[in-house]
Protein backbone atom coordinates (compact mmCIF):
# COMPACT_ATOMS: atom_id res chain seq x y z
CA UNK A 1 0.00 0.00 0.00
CA UNK A 2 1.28 3.29 -0.86
CA UNK A 3 1.37 5.87 2.17
CA UNK A 4 -1.17 8.47 -0.45
CA UNK A 5 -3.44 5.39 -0.42
CA UNK A 6 -2.95 5.67 3.87
CA UNK A 7 -3.29 8.46 3.76
CA UNK A 8 -6.73 9.01 2.07
CA UNK A 9 -8.25 6.93 4.76
CA UNK A 10 -6.94 8.32 7.47
CA UNK A 11 -8.55 11.61 6.57
CA UNK A 12 -11.37 9.79 5.98
CA UNK A 13 -11.88 8.55 9.48
CA UNK A 14 -10.66 4.86 8.85
CA UNK A 15 -7.80 4.26 10.96
CA UNK A 16 -6.59 0.48 11.37
CA UNK A 17 -5.53 -1.78 14.19
CA UNK A 18 -2.19 -2.42 12.44
CA UNK A 19 0.78 -0.81 10.38
CA UNK A 20 4.20 -1.55 9.70
CA UNK A 21 6.23 1.86 8.27
CA UNK A 22 8.86 0.38 5.28
CA UNK A 23 11.29 2.19 4.65
CA UNK A 24 14.82 3.56 4.00
CA UNK A 25 14.34 7.11 6.55
CA UNK A 26 13.53 7.13 9.97
CA UNK A 27 12.53 10.92 9.11
CA UNK A 28 9.35 9.92 7.26
CA UNK A 29 8.34 6.99 9.72
CA UNK A 30 8.44 9.55 13.02
CA UNK A 31 6.52 12.01 10.46
CA UNK A 32 3.73 9.75 9.78
CA UNK A 33 3.80 8.41 13.30
CA UNK A 34 2.79 12.34 14.27
CA UNK A 35 0.23 12.11 11.58
CA UNK A 36 -1.48 9.39 13.61
CA UNK A 37 -1.32 11.13 16.93
CA UNK A 38 -3.34 14.39 15.73
CA UNK A 39 -5.68 12.43 14.04
CA UNK A 40 -6.28 10.13 16.95
CA UNK A 41 -6.01 13.23 19.40
CA UNK A 42 -3.67 11.11 21.59
CA UNK A 43 -2.93 12.61 25.20
CA UNK A 44 0.89 11.61 25.11
CA UNK A 45 1.09 11.56 29.06
CA UNK A 46 -1.17 8.71 29.24
CA UNK A 47 -1.98 6.89 25.76
CA UNK A 48 0.62 6.89 24.14
CA UNK A 49 3.28 4.04 24.43
CA UNK A 50 6.53 4.17 22.84
CA UNK A 51 8.91 0.78 22.42
CA UNK A 52 12.21 -0.57 20.75
CA UNK A 53 11.74 -4.03 19.34
CA UNK A 54 15.16 -4.52 20.83
CA UNK A 55 15.12 -3.49 24.10
CA UNK A 56 11.40 -4.21 25.09
CA UNK A 57 10.11 -7.84 25.39
CA UNK A 58 6.88 -8.40 23.53
CA UNK A 59 5.10 -9.02 26.65
CA UNK A 60 5.52 -5.73 27.98
CA UNK A 61 4.86 -4.26 24.47
CA UNK A 62 1.12 -6.68 23.87
CA UNK A 63 0.33 -5.26 27.78
CA UNK A 64 0.29 -2.23 26.74
CA UNK A 65 -1.68 -2.80 23.50
CA UNK A 66 -4.61 -4.32 25.67
CA UNK A 67 -4.91 -1.71 27.80
CA UNK A 68 -7.49 0.36 27.52
CA UNK A 69 -7.03 4.09 26.89
CA UNK A 70 -7.27 6.66 29.57
CA UNK A 71 -8.52 9.69 28.17
CA UNK A 72 -8.14 9.33 23.97
CA UNK A 73 -10.34 7.19 21.73
CA UNK A 74 -7.57 4.64 21.46
CA UNK A 75 -4.50 4.23 22.87
CA UNK A 76 -1.73 4.40 20.13
CA UNK A 77 1.33 1.96 20.86
CA UNK A 78 4.86 2.39 18.56
CA UNK A 79 7.12 0.15 18.05
CA UNK A 80 10.19 0.84 16.48
CA UNK A 81 13.68 -0.54 14.70
CA UNK A 82 12.26 -4.03 14.22
CA UNK A 83 15.21 -4.29 11.80
CA UNK A 84 17.00 -4.80 14.67
CA UNK A 85 15.61 -8.45 15.55
CA UNK A 86 17.11 -11.15 13.81
CA UNK A 87 14.87 -13.83 11.61
CA UNK A 88 13.76 -16.10 14.56
CA UNK A 89 12.93 -13.11 16.46
CA UNK A 90 10.91 -11.13 14.10
CA UNK A 91 9.22 -13.94 13.16
CA UNK A 92 7.97 -15.05 16.88
CA UNK A 93 6.97 -10.78 16.95
CA UNK A 94 5.20 -11.44 14.04
CA UNK A 95 3.18 -14.43 15.30
CA UNK A 96 1.85 -12.75 18.77
CA UNK A 97 0.71 -9.52 16.98
CA UNK A 98 -0.32 -11.10 13.90
CA UNK A 99 -2.85 -13.01 17.16
CA UNK A 100 -3.84 -9.79 18.33
CA UNK A 101 -7.43 -8.78 18.97
CA UNK A 102 -6.60 -5.16 20.69
CA UNK A 103 -8.81 -2.52 19.16
CA UNK A 104 -6.07 0.18 20.17
CA UNK A 105 -3.90 1.01 17.34
CA UNK A 106 -0.20 -0.24 16.68
CA UNK A 107 2.37 1.34 14.89
CA UNK A 108 5.41 -0.58 13.64
CA UNK A 109 8.42 0.56 12.24
CA UNK A 110 11.02 -1.10 9.82
CA UNK A 111 14.04 0.88 8.08
CA UNK A 112 15.32 -1.30 5.05
CA UNK A 113 19.12 -0.35 3.41
CA UNK A 114 19.33 1.64 0.83
CA UNK A 115 20.06 -0.59 -2.16
CA UNK A 116 16.78 -1.63 -3.58
CA UNK A 117 17.44 -5.29 -4.28
CA UNK A 118 17.65 -6.05 -0.55
CA UNK A 119 14.83 -3.44 -0.38
CA UNK A 120 11.88 -5.24 -2.77
CA UNK A 121 13.39 -8.87 -0.83
CA UNK A 122 12.59 -7.37 2.65
CA UNK A 123 9.36 -5.63 1.91
CA UNK A 124 7.91 -8.88 0.38
CA UNK A 125 9.25 -10.99 3.34
CA UNK A 126 7.59 -7.70 5.81
CA UNK A 127 4.13 -8.55 3.75
CA UNK A 128 4.10 -12.17 4.72
CA UNK A 129 4.93 -11.83 8.03
CA UNK A 130 2.71 -8.93 9.51
CA UNK A 131 -0.57 -10.02 7.74
CA UNK A 132 -2.80 -8.39 9.20
CA UNK A 133 -0.79 -4.79 9.21
CA UNK A 134 -1.04 -2.37 7.21
CA UNK A 135 1.90 -1.02 5.03
CA UNK A 136 2.91 2.44 4.48
CA UNK A 137 6.31 1.74 2.36
CA UNK A 138 8.47 4.86 1.13
CA UNK A 139 10.73 4.69 -1.14
CA UNK A 140 12.94 8.45 -2.11
CA UNK A 141 13.44 8.53 -5.71
CA UNK A 142 17.55 9.70 -5.77
CA UNK A 143 17.16 11.48 -9.50
CA UNK A 144 13.64 14.02 -7.71
CA UNK A 145 16.26 15.33 -4.99
CA UNK A 146 17.06 18.44 -6.28
CA UNK A 147 13.32 19.46 -7.34
CA UNK A 148 12.18 18.13 -3.72
CA UNK A 149 15.32 20.52 -2.63
CA UNK A 150 13.51 23.28 -4.59
CA UNK A 151 9.99 22.93 -2.85
CA UNK A 152 11.38 22.53 0.34
CA UNK A 153 12.87 25.56 0.25
CA UNK A 154 10.33 26.89 -1.53
CA UNK A 155 8.01 26.57 1.65
CA UNK A 156 10.60 28.03 3.74
CA UNK A 157 10.76 31.07 1.90
CA UNK A 158 14.47 30.39 1.59
CA UNK A 159 16.31 31.13 -1.88
CA UNK A 160 19.46 29.48 -2.77
CA UNK A 161 22.39 30.05 -4.37
CA UNK A 162 23.07 27.55 -7.46
CA UNK A 163 26.28 26.30 -5.19
CA UNK A 164 24.39 26.08 -2.26
CA UNK A 165 21.75 23.88 -4.17
CA UNK A 166 24.85 21.79 -5.73
CA UNK A 167 25.97 21.62 -2.16
CA UNK A 168 22.80 20.17 -0.79
CA UNK A 169 22.10 17.95 -3.43
CA UNK A 170 25.60 16.05 -3.17
CA UNK A 171 25.63 15.91 0.16
CA UNK A 172 22.35 14.53 0.85
CA UNK A 173 21.15 12.51 -2.19
CA UNK A 174 20.78 9.41 -0.18
CA UNK A 175 20.26 11.31 3.26
CA UNK A 176 16.59 12.92 3.57
CA UNK A 177 16.78 12.65 7.10
CA UNK A 178 20.29 14.70 6.76
CA UNK A 179 19.21 16.96 4.15
CA UNK A 180 15.58 17.84 7.05
CA UNK A 181 17.86 18.70 9.22
CA UNK A 182 20.12 20.86 7.39
CA UNK A 183 17.31 23.00 6.45
CA UNK A 184 15.96 23.11 9.94
CA UNK A 185 19.24 24.67 10.67
CA UNK A 186 19.13 27.22 7.60
CA UNK A 187 15.43 28.16 8.89
CA UNK A 188 16.70 28.90 12.36
CA UNK A 189 19.13 30.87 11.03
CA UNK A 190 16.81 32.90 8.97
CA UNK A 191 14.24 33.48 11.72
CA UNK A 192 17.01 35.14 13.54
CA UNK A 193 19.17 37.03 10.98
CA UNK A 194 16.38 37.44 8.25
CA UNK A 195 19.28 36.88 5.30
CA UNK A 196 21.77 34.92 4.44
CA UNK A 197 25.60 35.82 3.99
CA UNK A 198 28.27 33.86 2.62
CA UNK A 199 30.33 33.48 5.54
CA UNK A 200 27.53 32.56 7.73
CA UNK A 201 26.05 29.80 5.62
CA UNK A 202 30.00 28.21 5.63
CA UNK A 203 29.80 27.94 9.06
CA UNK A 204 25.98 26.64 9.12
CA UNK A 205 26.55 23.85 6.59
CA UNK A 206 27.93 20.52 7.94
CA UNK A 207 30.97 20.96 6.72
CA UNK A 208 32.72 24.27 5.61
CA UNK A 209 34.45 22.09 3.01
CA UNK A 210 31.47 20.49 1.49
CA UNK A 211 29.67 23.73 1.11
CA UNK A 212 32.78 25.71 0.11
CA UNK A 213 34.47 23.66 -2.72
CA UNK A 214 31.31 24.28 -4.93
CA UNK A 215 31.97 28.27 -4.04
CA UNK A 216 35.74 27.74 -5.57
CA UNK A 217 34.06 25.29 -8.66
CA UNK A 218 31.54 28.30 -9.23
CA UNK A 219 34.35 31.17 -9.00
CA UNK A 220 36.25 29.17 -11.49
CA UNK A 221 33.36 28.50 -13.96
CA UNK A 222 32.35 31.95 -13.98
CA UNK A 223 36.11 33.14 -14.63
CA UNK A 224 36.77 34.85 -11.60
CA UNK A 225 39.64 35.82 -10.15
CA UNK A 226 39.39 34.98 -6.55
CA UNK A 227 38.86 31.48 -7.66
CA UNK A 228 42.87 30.63 -6.39
CA UNK A 229 42.20 32.39 -3.56
CA UNK A 230 39.04 30.75 -2.79
CA UNK A 231 41.10 27.30 -3.05
CA UNK A 232 43.73 28.02 -0.97
CA UNK A 233 41.26 29.15 2.00
CA UNK A 234 39.71 25.54 1.17
CA UNK A 235 42.66 23.82 1.11
CA UNK A 236 42.94 23.07 4.73
CA UNK A 237 39.65 21.30 5.65
CA UNK A 238 39.80 19.18 1.99
CA UNK A 239 40.76 15.37 3.35
CA UNK A 240 41.91 14.85 -0.36
CA UNK A 241 42.29 16.67 -3.73
CA UNK A 242 39.97 13.97 -4.91
CA UNK A 243 37.16 15.74 -3.58
CA UNK A 244 38.02 19.21 -5.37
CA UNK A 245 38.04 16.78 -8.78
CA UNK A 246 35.07 15.37 -8.22
CA UNK A 247 33.08 18.62 -7.51
CA UNK A 248 34.92 20.36 -10.28
CA UNK A 249 33.62 17.33 -12.37
CA UNK A 250 29.87 17.84 -11.42
CA UNK A 251 29.79 21.50 -12.13
CA UNK A 252 31.35 21.69 -15.58
CA UNK A 253 29.18 18.74 -16.62
CA UNK A 254 26.23 20.80 -14.78
CA UNK A 255 27.21 23.72 -17.02
CA UNK A 256 27.90 21.78 -20.09
CA UNK A 257 24.19 20.31 -20.05
CA UNK A 258 23.10 24.05 -19.66
CA UNK A 259 24.62 25.55 -22.74
CA UNK A 260 23.91 25.87 -26.17
CA UNK A 261 27.09 26.01 -27.47
CA UNK A 262 29.61 23.19 -27.18
CA UNK A 263 33.81 23.56 -27.07
CA UNK A 264 36.52 21.25 -26.95
CA UNK A 265 37.90 23.20 -23.60
CA UNK A 266 35.29 20.45 -21.56
CA UNK A 267 36.83 17.11 -23.23
CA UNK A 268 40.53 19.28 -22.59
CA UNK A 269 39.57 19.99 -18.86
CA UNK A 270 37.98 16.72 -18.29
CA UNK A 271 40.91 14.60 -19.33
CA UNK A 272 43.01 16.71 -17.12
CA UNK A 273 41.21 16.57 -14.44
CA UNK A 274 41.31 13.02 -15.13
CA UNK A 275 44.75 12.32 -14.66
CA UNK A 276 45.13 15.06 -11.79
CA UNK A 277 42.54 12.59 -9.88
CA UNK A 278 44.68 9.26 -11.34
CA UNK A 279 48.03 11.16 -9.75
CA UNK A 280 45.68 12.49 -6.53
CA UNK A 281 44.80 8.17 -6.18
CA UNK A 282 48.28 7.49 -6.57
CA UNK A 283 49.39 9.17 -3.60
CA UNK A 284 51.12 12.44 -5.44
CA UNK A 285 51.86 15.17 -3.04
CA UNK A 286 51.40 17.78 -5.90
CA UNK A 287 47.48 17.40 -6.07
CA UNK A 288 47.23 21.10 -5.17
CA UNK A 289 50.02 22.23 -7.52
CA UNK A 290 47.55 20.68 -10.66
CA UNK A 291 44.60 22.16 -9.51
CA UNK A 292 45.76 25.50 -9.03
CA UNK A 293 47.76 24.87 -12.19
CA UNK A 294 44.42 24.15 -13.83
CA UNK A 295 42.34 27.04 -12.35
CA UNK A 296 45.56 29.80 -14.31
CA UNK A 297 45.18 28.07 -17.47
CA UNK A 298 41.61 27.68 -17.75
CA UNK A 299 40.30 30.19 -15.73
CA UNK A 300 40.63 33.02 -18.19
CA UNK A 301 38.81 30.89 -21.30
CA UNK A 302 35.66 30.99 -18.82
CA UNK A 303 36.53 35.07 -18.64
CA UNK A 304 36.18 35.73 -21.99
CA UNK A 305 33.15 33.29 -22.76
CA UNK A 306 34.98 30.88 -25.08
CA UNK A 307 33.01 28.18 -23.44
CA UNK A 308 29.28 29.73 -23.14
CA UNK A 309 27.57 30.93 -25.75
Amino acid sequence: MKSTKVRGKTRNGEIHNQYIIIGTERFFADHKIQEFKERLKVDESFDLDTFYASENSIDEILQKLYLMPFISSRRLVVVKNLEDLDDAALEKFATLINASTSHNCLIMTFTIAKDKPKHAKTAKKLRKLFAKAERITYEKKTEKIRKYIAQRSARANINLSESMLQYLEDEFSNDITGLENEFEKIENYFAEAQAMKLTNMQDLAKGLSDFSKYQVVNAFLDGRRETLQYFEELLPYLKSDAEMVYALTRGLLYRAQRSRKQSKVVTEILAQMSEIDKKVKRGSHFGDLMLELLFLKYAPVFRKGDFYG
